[in-house]
């Protein structure tokens, strides 16, 4: 039996080998794509992220500023916030008696 390869073997071997080297090239290429889009998707979540807690500030700051402007009966605070779209209605607010001071 002899050792060495027919031509026939040496050619399924080389063909075989180069799919295998172009597997192996496509799987890195794979890789690496993937990475970068991985990080995009990262980033992308962290901005979410961030808008959501910038959101609820924002709520809260809207919030705070809508009841100190009819606390305060502060025209000027309540154009502000309405020039941005805010509306908000004064709800009566009762007043110190005499009694309680």
């Amino acid at each position: 039996m002899s050792k060495t390869l027919t031509t026939l073997q040496f050619w399924l071997l080389s063909i075989t080998v180069a799919l295998a080297l172009v597997m192996v090239l496509l799987s890195i290429s794979l890789f690496l794509s993937n990475r970068s889009v991985q990080a995009e998707v990262n980033s992308r979540q962290q901005y979410i992220n961030d808008s959501i807690k910038i959101n609820r500030l924002s709520n809260q700051l809207i919030q705070s500023l809508a009841n100190l402007s009819a606390q305060t009966k502060d025209d000027k605070l309540k154009d502000l916030l309405s020039a941005h779209g805010i509306q908000f209605s004064e709800k009566s607010l009762p007043l110190p008696s005499e009694e309680s001071k």
